[in-house]
């Protein structure tokens, strides 16, 4: 990761790496080689050891992804949170995932002040401070994420940057995204789609993505067209809301496609979309444990509604109780 984020920033400086949907000011490749650096140093300065894992919570989603990347190329791991989330799911999280600090532009819950580093709001933007002496980690990163709890009891689980960027680069690759690709992300940061198919297809593939804190419906495809969006990272219910145009409303040329993940995607629905929009509808199946990305549908030729596609850089099979492969019809386990 560190490696990736120094070439980045060398050779496409000056590109814009994240946009923010509002009016804040973005980030390019080469402020983003900065910002690590500098929370390099912040680290050392902390005590934050390499291989510990860092709390993460911020309103702003650009400055979140920022300071989760550089947690990641420092050699640390990360653990982000939900901003809205309550004093006592924090507290909950907190000792769930031990972090050694929290980073966040929120108080800390009462009682469980330590460790927590309050961050005000724009601290975390370009322009960085310059470098401290510390350097870049030559560590593992990783990201602590606990599970959405749709198949069972949510867990912890822990994923190292090389499942990530195996993921990311996966995803990057079956999408063709190219440096002159303009990604859009509505969905949170601290799951691990947003975190992978967002953040980390983008910066191995050296585009550019813009970041919303939330969807919002009205004025959708005016914002599109606005940021010269050409993919949508999206879910069934974003693509519900989305596949009845309003009154006078106007889908901009250039969307190559919308990829829908995280739950399953209604066929009705889908067609609406397509038909409304002229946009297609890549449907993808992963998990948190997974590192995201399983299964999707092709880019390019047939795609099958209702279904979550083929395998892309995963060995999957669907096996019966005994673990023997199950007969074409025969429902069984999936196994990755």
């Amino acid at each position: 990761m560190a490696e990736l984020v120094r070439v980045r920033s060398v050779h496409a400086g000056d590109d814009v790496y994240l946009e923010s949907a509002g009016d804040a000011p973005g980030v390019s490749y080469g402020e983003l080689g900065r910002a690590v650096a500098s929370w390099a140093g912040r680290f050392e300065q902390l005590g934050v050891a390499p291989g510990a894992t860092v709390g993460l919570g911020l309103s702003d989603p650009v400055e979140l992804a920022v300071v989760f990347l550089a947690v990641l190329a420092t050699g640390r791991c990360v653990a982000p949170f939900d901003h809205s989330a309550t004093d006592a799911e924090l507290v909950a999280l907190r000792r769930r995932t031990a972090p050694r600090i929290v980073i966040s532009d929120r108080r800390a819950p009462r009682g469980d002040e330590g460790g927590w580093l309050t961050m005000q709001p724009g601290a975390c933007r370009s322009p960085f401070p310059p470098p401290s002496a510390g350097t870049p980690s030559t560590g593992t990163g990783g990201v602590v994420l606990s599970t959405s709890g749709t198949t069972g009891v949510p867990k912890v689980i822990r994923l190292d940057e090389a499942q990530l960027l195996h993921t990311a680069s996966a995803v990057a690759d079956h999408l063709e995204l190219a440096p002159s690709d303009r990604g859009f992300n509505a969905l949170p940061l601290f799951h691990i789609n947003a975190e992978v198919v967002g953040l980390l297809a983008t910066l191995v593939s050296g585009a550019t993505i813009v970041l919303d804190g939330r969807f919002h419906r009205l004025g959708f495809w005016a914002e599109m067209a606005r940021h010269r969006v050409t993919w949508i990272n999206a879910v069934p219910a974003i693509l519900a809301r989305l596949a009845v145009l309003e009154e006078g409303e106007r889908v901009p040329a250039g969307i190559r496609f919308a990829r829908s993940a995280s739950a399953p995607l209604a066929v009705p629905v889908l067609e609406r979309f397509e038909r409304s929009t002229g946009i297609p509808v890549v449907e993808t199946y992963g998990m948190t444990e997974a590192a995201s990305q399983i299964t999707a549908n092709p880019l390019h030729g047939p795609r099958k509604p209702g279904s979550v596609g083929p395998p892309v850089a995963a060995e999957v099979r669907v096996v019966t109780g005994d673990r023997a492969p199950a007969r074409h019809g025969e429902i069984g386990s999936v196994e990755i």
